[in-house]
């Protein structure tokens, strides 16, 4: 793969990520394993890049990993809300 290459594929995950909020909504989740795939495979090929066609993939990237984190972040605050919703009858159970 090829730095442009690199470039189309890591702006496709941004893009399934993007969509994959606004799907949160409707409830439909993203399969990580297959994305886990893919940017396991792009690690492995930026590793094989030159020092200046890596920086190039460095901003593209950086974006990309911070949008995965905003989509992540919305399972984070439905874990904190279910812990939040303990119920006394519960509390019972787990002492």
């Amino acid at each position: 793969m090829n730095k442009d290459e690199i470039l189309e594929t890591v702006e496709a995950l941004r893009s399934i990520v993007a969509s994959g909020k606004d799907k949160l909504k409707e409830g439909q989740y993203i399969e990580m394993g297959l994305m886990q795939e893919k940017i396991d495979e792009i690690c492995l090929e930026i590793a094989e890049l030159t020092p200046e066609e890596a920086e190039a993939v460095r901003d593209p990237l950086k974006d990309f990993l911070e949008e995965l984190q905003t989509y992540a972040s919305h399972f984070d605050g439905m874990a904190d809300s279910t812990d939040s919703n303990s119920t006394p009858a519960a509390d019972k159970e787990q002492a």
